[in-house]
């Protein structure tokens, strides 16, 4: 069983051989690779052809199907594995638990640290979490140094949201010393220490950081009405910054722009803060910036906020501006001429107007009607009545909707129903797939443009959702992506500014200002004087699903 033993532990294999890439599924750091298995068998082949392609209910056929009649028993325990793993993601956990036992049974004197992580996530989509982490402590026992990281990172996660009764429990059965000081430690020093790992394998790789006492800060809204946001971009930030997240300071914004200015007054005032990576809100963004050019302290912004770059502001965000760039490119290049736009009566509404309104005219088409609608009530008989004159005039190609993807299911289908053979466009906002799941074909062929689209068949994608999902347990959104990018952006430039021994902030603003390429959440995003470019998703809907359009 040694061989069947290596062909489950393997981790990250190089590009050449793509059959051993398939086993780096639940962890992203890895010890040195074992030498590689025989080849594998034609049916053996096909399941994990289906598995890479997500076809997860072909792979769960191909692989019993190999294991009903199996040529190589060395590939035994990874198809039950494999079975389990893709009853997992259809979400069929108790099927996925059923399989797991079913290969304990069948391999009782082997153990892999996937199998027990694989388990440890079963349970806790059940809402079993003390078995979580019960089978996380075995796997936490079985893994190398350099797969420890995502195990610690789910055990986190799941401590801080137990009871005390949880705890309590918890310790009864887990002998684990690290696992035993983790369920004794508060929530507030979890979220301190919690270290996600990172998909940068040579960032994985370093010893450490290189930036001695220096430090990085992040200002995110930890209270107040906007915490889901400002942790999730913390969880994105962390990921990034790989090593460096040790040297990570955070400071919580709140809800407020008084707040979010004595935040950053605290870091810019220590010598050892070299860089900050917020706000979050635009309203603080634009109390912060000026703040961060007088002190010399190189900012990367979160916020969507534009005309705020300088020599020490970095914009990373995804804008209006860059979102209908590349709508209007899109909108051309379905030889849609004249788009109107209904927007909802807010500044949000009228300012996304304006962005696409001098895009569209700029890639040679023509906004022929604009108007708008109650954000609160979102009816639009009136606004349908000028849309349809502009339709008889052979004037009216398509509609642009930039509001929320709720508004979109009822502004949209709207139009869709008076205008059947009207196109449809949105932003970022209507990347909500749970909005959208039931609207079978009322928005059929709507497009949308998206700073991240997780479902991507872009590699870097691919990585970094799997990255994030084995650090946090869940999916990542569009704010973890952008945020890991900006994360992602300083760790390159640290790395850049140890190497030349000047880890300052003007080394650093320099460091941020010459044009390169760094590999981000959605691929290779290029550094300018004007802030990070990242080549946007546009995506279709289609009977409630979405799917990315090519290039």
């Amino acid at each position: 069983m040694g061989a069947a033993r290596d062909m489950i532990r393997r981790q990250h294999g190089p590009p050449t051989r793509p059959l051993l890439l398939l086993c780096a599924l639940l962890f992203v750091a890895c010890a040195t690779e074992p030498a590689p298995p025989p080849a594998p068998p034609s049916v053996f082949s096909r399941a994990e052809n289906a598995f890479q392609r997500a076809d997860y209910e072909r792979a769960i056929e191909a692989y019993r199907a190999f294991l009903q009649h199996p040529t190589d028993d060395d590939y035994l325990p990874r198809a039950w594995y494999k079975i389990a793993l893709s009853q997992y993601r259809l979400k069929e956990y108790r099927a996925a638990l059923a399989t797991l036992n079913e290969l304990a049974a069948r391999f009782p004197k082997d153990n892999w640290p996937q199998v027990s992580t694989l388990r440890g996530d079963v349970h806790l989509a059940l809402g079993n979490t003390v078995s979580a982490l019960q089978a996380w402590a075995e796997s936490w026992r079985l893994a190398s140094n350099a797969d420890r990281p995502a195990i610690r990172a789910r055990c986190d996660r799941v401590i801080d949201t137990m009871s005390e009764e949880e705890r309590v429990h918890a310790k009864e059965i887990i002998r684990d010393a690290p696992i035993r000081a983790w369920l004794d430690r508060t929530p507030a020093a979890l979220a301190a220490t919690a270290p996600p790992p990172t998909p940068s394998s040579d960032a994985t790789a370093a010893a450490d950081s290189g930036l001695g006492s220096q430090h990085i800060a992040a200002l995110l809204p930890l209270s107040g009405p906007s915490r889901a946001f400002g942790e999730r971009a913390l969880q994105g930030i962390q990921l990034g910054l790989g090593i460096a997240r040790d040297q990570l300071v955070v400071q919580d914004t709140g809800a407020d722009s008084d707040t979010a200015r004595t935040a950053f007054t605290e870091v810019a005032g220590r010598s050892d803060v070299i860089a900050v990576i917020g706000p979050l809100r635009s309203e603080a963004a634009a109390v912060i910036a000026p703040l961060a050019e007088d002190a010399h302290l190189p900012l990367l912004l979160l916020a969507q906020r534009e005309g705020l770059a300088g020599r020490y502001v970095f914009p990373t965000m995804m804008t209006r501006s860059q979102q209908a760039d590349v709508l209007a490119r899109e909108a051309r290049r379905q030889k849609w001429l004249h788009v109107g736009v209904l927007a909802p009566d807010d500044g949000y509404g009228h300012a996304f107007t304006d962005k696409f309104r001098n895009a569209f005219e700029r890639a040679g088409g023509r906004v022929t009607w604009a108007d708008t609608y109650d954000p609160k009530r979102r009816e639009i008989s009136a606004q349908l009545v000028r849309a349809r004159e502009r339709h008889e005039q052979n004037a009216l190609d398509a509609v642009f909707v930039p509001d929320t993807a709720e508004a979109a299911v009822i502004v949209g289908a709207t139009l869709r129903e008076a205008l059947p053979g009207v196109g449809l466009m949105g932003a970022n906002d209507w990347n909500d797939p749970a909005a959208l799941s039931h609207v079978g074909a009322a928005l059929d062929g709507a497009i949308f443009v998206t700073g991240f689209f997780a479902d991507s068949a872009r590699p870097a994608t691919h990585n970094f959702v799997d990255a994030f999902h084995q650090a946090y347990g869940s999916a990542p959104d569009v704010l973890a992506a952008l945020a890991y990018d900006a994360g992602a952006v300083v760790r390159e430039m640290l790395r850049e500014v140890v190497q030349q021994a000047a880890a300052t902030r003007d080394a650093v603003a320099d460091a941020l200002h010459h044009s390169r390429r760094v590999i981000g959440a959605t691929g290779d995003i290029e550094l300018t004087d004007d802030g990070i470019k990242r080549d946007l998703f546009v995506v279709r809907i289609a009977g409630g699903k979405l799917q990315e359009v090519a290039p």
